[in-house]
């Protein structure tokens, strides 16, 4: 299954949301990672991204929150719209269907959200039709590896590799680099 993971820094507000809302019809699981200190958030902690909030007055959308879980089940947010805030309205709270618990879940402003999160993932669960190769071994070098379709559909491409959690203490990181291309394009992906 694909994972596609997003920049949140190089989004706006809109593409942003409208992503997350996206993802969220369709029930696919994201993870957001805490990159800056803000409103007693984890830094370098993972957040399980459970979808948005539309909070509405008379009809109209007034706030656009993003619903997290802390993993570890406890809540340390305390930013704006935390289980405390006093601008949880009866109907707001009805709206969201907000439990005041220690349960790790809370919701965050989507400015809020941007100013502590920097990346966001997307695994796109549903009926693919997979396919692979593995090569093991070092030294290859592979020039020309391409395929084809004979129908329109949404192709996902992956390398993957080991990175320098996976290499034993000592041994020499590997030397990777590759290129992707798109119909003869200029390069769209280059990584080491």
């Amino acid at each position: 299954m694909p994972i596609i993971s997003s920049d949140c820094t190089t989004e706006s507000a809109e593409e942003f949301y409208s992503k997350i809302k996206e993802a969220d019809k369709k029930n696919y699981v994201m993870v957001a990672g805490c990159s800056h200190e803000h409103a007693n958030l984890v830094t370098g902690h993972a957040y399980t991204l459970l979808g948005i909030q539309e909070l509405k007055k008379n009809g109209k959308v007034v706030e656009q929150l993003i619903k997290l879980r802390n993993p570890w089940g406890k809540e340390q947010y305390n930013g704006p719209w935390n289980d405390k805030d006093p601008q949880w309205t009866d109907d707001f709270k009805k709206q969201a269907h907000l439990t005041i618990a220690d349960d790790g879940i809370f919701y965050i402003p989507l400015k809020d959200f941007k100013m502590a999160f920097t990346t966001y993932h997307t695994l796109m669960y549903q009926d693919w039709n997979v396919s692979d190769l593995r090569v093991k071994g070092t030294g290859k070098v592979f020039k020309n590896m391409s395929f084809k379709s004979d129908v329109d559909q949404n192709v996902v491409v992956t390398l993957d590799f080991q990175n320098s959690r996976q290499i034993g203490q000592g041994c020499a990181m590997p030397s990777i680099l590759y290129n992707m291309y798109i119909d003869d394009s200029e390069p769209i992906v280059v990584s080491s």
